[in-house]
């Protein structure tokens, strides 16, 4: 992809969210610039910016089409927010909504963004009467060995009911986030939309579930524009109350730094208005990251092999980015494999050598029999240090390193 097509993406995006200017080149290759927005998940708001005669009648009409498709698409998941919010009402479970709607509320034109599910998050002691709640009704379930979220699809929509908000860490800052969501469900307010009832998250709540879920697919799979796009509208409507709100709570947690450069990227990139609480900047590290994002696209899908890097860059246990020897993040990595199908493996330690014998030759039958595509471990580990060197830069949960 071109240095041209990034910064055409991002020129749209600019217009559409904060109305910048535009500025476009004769030597665009808009058929790579609405692919790439397409990847990105932000289709719909960058060709509401794009002049209609940037290609041809046909191709225009063809984008035009996927457009509306998304826009359907949106319409068809607002209305099953709705859906929820009167299966969990009758029943009397308390919930919030994740990201989604909850995120779109934010957009002047909250329609434009792309929504891909429903996302919502009940205590654990109403996890399997939810369960069984959505059961009952016909949602179909998929992942049920997941240990945040069970994952089910109803009329060709996808749900996710989670027990747990993903992407807290263990230790004494998983502690505390779990203290900071308390009182999400007291400080939860019902929004009415033309298209959408549900609870949402107060601003806090909203703000550091958006966090804590960038940090997690970000050094995983990866995080697309539309992430970033989500974080702009949002720190652009809190503006100047964003740092008493927020401030103090995130450097406890280690969270702040990166708040700031995710809002960094937003202003620089994405026409994000100014805020006074940015600290200090670095244009490279937003450089790096920028094309980190182009890389791997919504949830790394541009880029499939992203998944298996994340394996020397991060424990999902842990958060963050891990600092030790690749061998080290291998263990962690395969000892998450080894938990994830058998649960009873912390409480037995011994388990996990056999675990790694077992699933490890399971992998390379299903390699050697076509299953699976074959990795090569050296590439892996090339790519995989390019991105911990720029993941490592964002101190996530990081507090005696932080730098403002």
């Amino acid at each position: 992809m071109t240095d041209l097509t990034k910064t055409t993406v991002l020129s749209l995006l600019s217009n559409s969210l904060f109305g910048i200017p535009i500025e476009l080149s004769d030597e665009i290759d808009w058929q790579e610039v609405f692919k790439e927005c397409d990847a990105q998940s932000v289709l719909p708001l960058a060709f509401s910016a794009a002049p209609p005669n940037c290609v041809s009648p046909d191709e225009y009409r063809k984008w035009s089409k996927r457009v509306k498709d998304c826009l359907g698409g949106n319409s068809v998941i607002s209305y099953s927010h709705t859906y929820i919010h009167e299966l969990m009402e009758k029943e009397n479970i308390r919930y919030v909504i994740l990201k989604g709607c909850a995120s779109s509320e934010y957009y002047d034109k909250p329609f434009l963004r792309v929504m891909g599910d429903v996302d919502f998050y009940v205590t654990p002691s109403d996890f399997k009467r939810a369960d069984a709640l959505l059961l009952k009704n016909g949602f179909v379930p998929h992942n049920v060995d997941h240990e945040y979220e069970k994952a089910y699809t109803k009329d060709e929509v996808d749900f996710e009911l989670h027990r747990m908000i993903n992407g807290v860490p263990t230790g004494k800052n998983g502690t505390l986030i779990k203290e900071y969501f308390n009182d999400i469900f007291d400080e939860s307010e019902l929004k009415t939309t033309e298209t959408a009832q549900y609870y949402s998250p107060s601003p806090f709540h909203h703000g550091l579930i958006m966090l804590l879920h960038v940090a997690r697919h970000l050094t995983t799979g990866g995080i697309g524009l539309r992430h970033f796009c989500d974080w702009a509208v949002f720190a652009d409507k809190m503006g100047d109350g964003f740092s008493p709100l927020f401030e103090d709570k995130l450097k406890q947690v280690g969270l702040w730094r990166f708040a700031q450069i995710m809002t960094q990227f937003c202003v620089k990139y994405l026409g994000c208005p100014m805020q006074n609480w940015l600290g200090i900047w670095d244009d490279e590290l937003l450089e790096n990251l920028r094309d980190d994002v182009f890389a791997g696209g919504n949830f790394g899908h541009k880029d499939l092999s992203r998944a298996d890097e994340a394996k020397f860059i991060t424990s999902r246990k842990e958060g963050g980015v891990s600092s030790g020897s690749n061998l080290r993040q291998a263990i962690l990595s395969a000892n998450e494999i080894v938990r994830k199908h058998w649960k009873f493996a912390d409480k037995l330690p011994i388990i996990y050598p056999i675990g790694w014998a077992f699933f490890g030759g399971r992998y390379a039958l299903r390699t050697l029999t076509g299953k699976r595509k074959r990795i090569f471990v050296n590439d892996l580990l090339v790519d995989a240090k390019k991105r911990k060197d720029v993941y490592l830069h964002l101190r996530i949960f990081e507090i005696d390193k932080e730098v403002y």
